[in-house]
């Protein structure tokens, strides 16, 4: 497992245990979707949704999410697959590959999509959510 997982994990678990104590959540909306690299599924990428508006902004909430083998997604927040708060989201995606130099943990990973993608000022890949389910979003990556 790489480090950016265990990252995103070891965040999502303190934050469901810091939130689970707190009455406060802010509400949820399911958010489904899928990601495409070059016309295929990105399976096995991660995503991360940067709040730029609304409440979970001043939360500083990084709500995530895993890319399934058929390409889909449902992000969570608080619990797994509950959904986002309203707000506008810039999203970045990491998916990394073995680059035969050794274990991910000692840096023999490369990403398999160009380095835009892992940042929020140039991802380019932007979520509005509001208060209810939406359309599921189409996240479209290319060379």
């Amino acid at each position: 497992m790489n480090r950016f997982i265990i990252a995103c994990v070891a965040l999502l678990a303190v934050g469901v245990c810091s939130c689970s104590k707190k009455p406060d959540r802010l509400p949820v909306a399911t958010v489904k979707g899928s990601v495409t690299f070059d016309g295929k599924p990105a399976a096995g990428a991660m995503l991360v949704f940067h709040p730029l508006s609304g409440a979970a902004a001043e939360a500083k909430l990084r709500p995530v999410a895993a890319v399934q083998d058929d390409g889909s997604f449902e992000a969570h927040t608080y619990d797994h697959k509950d959904g986002l708060p309203a707000g506008e989201y810039a999203v970045t995606v990491h998916w990394l590959k073995p680059s035969g130099k050794g274990s991910e943990e000692e840096g023999g990973a490369v990403s398999r999509i160009p380095a835009r993608y892992e940042k929020p000022e140039t991802s380019g890949l932007k979520v509005v959510v509001g208060t209810g389910p939406g359309e599921p979003q189409q996240l479209v990556l290319t060379r």
